[in-house]
């Protein structure tokens, strides 16, 4: 995150100065200070309006909340790597903040201290109300991020899944939950081999989503077997995006799985990985479901263009999203009675689709 040079910035005093009204005629326009006690006609009003777009004056809306007055605005915090999850979230968050009056200011944060106390830094110096995290289980580190939020001094904290440290407010998805309902229904569907696939089990979805592909499969009295788990760290580059595979990864999931192991049933833990295994899997001839049933997470657009149609897990993006934003500014115009910390789960909905009927 590049720093602006706010050597030369423009005060409110200096558009005063250029237009030649007063401070607090600029402070009614810009910023609603003084109510009705100073009137502005539509001229002068536009006059500063034009003076303030053409100096490029950023309002100062940490003084703002010194003054007791709040920005209206929520703080996102993100990691810079594409994910369509993020893509979906942030846009519900934005469409949801306008709807009760605020607007989003977003950063990117990787698990890295200074960066990350930047960008706090710089929510704070911008007078934000609240922050919602969208990023915080980064493997070997899953106490870092939240630590650092939480001692940073901003108030309104709002995390995206469940963080490792007490005392937070957070909303998620039991992806647990979801591992168990795919298998549970795989199982009702005659199958008897089922695979499990993800790109890791080192951040936040994996572990959980793998837990409980495990625990259905033991309280059926069957053994997860080892060897019909594929995990993408196992097999490809650290730094590779795990967000895709190619044909080759696809081919080799199905040689693994499939050819050797005999598995009849795919879970996977997202429809990015589905959609690609599956177009494989017909590729090489098989039946989908008829030999191989295969399911995905997410219910991105990719599991409705694929034929045959994947079986997906609704993740919520929408409702969590939503959520989140409600959470928040809950917390910030209550501050006079802090509620709780407090986590909410949106219970995930199975999709089922033809891949695996």
């Amino acid at each position: 995150m590049s720093r602006k040079n706010t050597k030369n910035k423009v005060r409110m005093v200096d558009i005063a100065q250029r237009a030649g009204v007063s401070l607090a005629t600029v402070g009614r326009v810009l910023q609603g200070t003084g109510r009705n006690n100073i009137r502005v006609g539509p001229e002068t009003a536009q006059k500063v309006r034009h003076l303030a777009k053409e100096l490029n004056y950023i309002p100062n809306l940490a003084a703002r909340q010194l003054a007791g007055k709040k920005s209206h605005t929520l703080g996102i915090l993100l990691d810079p790597r594409h994910s369509p999850a993020n893509s979906i979230r942030f846009s519900e968050m934005g469409t949801r903040a306008r709807q009760k009056g605020y607007h989003l200011m977003a950063l990117h944060e990787m698990p890295d201290t200074h960066l990350l106390e930047e960008c706090l830094g710089e929510f704070k110096s911008r007078g934000v109300d609240g922050v919602i995290c969208m990023h915080h289980a980064y493997p070997g580190q899953y106490d870092l991020v939240p630590k650092i939020i939480t001692g940073s001094g901003i108030e309104n904290v709002i995390f995206i899944d469940e963080p490792s440290i007490q005392g937070t407010t957070y909303i998620g998805v039991d992806f647990a939950e979801i591992g168990r309902q795919m298998v549970n229904y795989l199982l009702g569907q005659g199958r008897k081999r089922i695979a499990f696939v993800c790109s890791d089990l080192d951040w936040y979805t994996g572990p959980h989503f793998h837990r409980g592909y495990v625990e259905a499969l033991v309280e059926k009295g069957l053994k997860a077997a080892e060897e019909l788990i594929w995990v993408g760290t196992r097999h490809r580059e650290p730094d590779s995006d795990l967000n895709r595979i190619d044909d080759l990864t696809a081919q080799q999931i199905i040689y693994d799985l499939v050819k050797n192991k005999g598995a009849d049933a795919i879970v996977v833990t997202a429809d990015l990985w589905a959609a690609q295994i599956l177009n494989s899997l017909v590729d090489q001839g098989y039946q989908v479901p008829g030999d191989v049933a295969i399911t995905g997470s997410g219910d991105l657009d990719v599991s409705r263009h694929v034929r045959p149609k994947l079986t997906t897990a609704d993740l919520c993006y929408r409702e969590v999203s939503h959520k989140a934003v409600d959470m928040l500014i809950e917390m910030i115009e209550n501050d006079a009675e802090k509620p709780t910390a407090q986590g909410v789960f949106v219970n995930p909905k199975i999709i089922i689709r033809d891949s695996a009927q």
